[in-house]
């Protein structure tokens, strides 16, 4: 099933998409190491520098919204008409090796 009002705005959702997922690629790689700082703290110094509440925060207002709109956009890209095609792939993968 394809949606052809979304033509016109394909370029538009493809940067979207692109957006989307440096976001949240970028909040995954920026976690390990929050996580690292805040093991090796002691307690205290963890609590007192809010680490738990840095690492929910990236979560809840970076990498979770980044990746419905990630997986959002993609779903209209393979719906806009044109952009998912076999036709070019299958003669490739049916060719008989020379």
């Amino acid at each position: 099933m394809t949606i052809g009002a979304l033509l016109p705005a394909y370029r538009e959702l493809l940067a979207l998409h692109v957006i989307s997922v440096i976001v949240w690629m970028a909040g995954m790689i920026m976690l390990p190491a929050i996580y690292a700082r805040h093991v090796a703290t002691t307690p205290e110094v963890a609590r007192e520098a809010g680490f738990v509440e840095l690492e929910r925060g990236i979560i809840k207002r970076f990498v979770n919204p980044a990746m419905y709109a990630a997986w959002g956009f993609g779903i209209l890209l393979i719906a806009t008409p044109g952009t998912l095609s076999c036709s070019s792939v299958v003669p490739f993968l049916l060719r008989s090796g020379s």
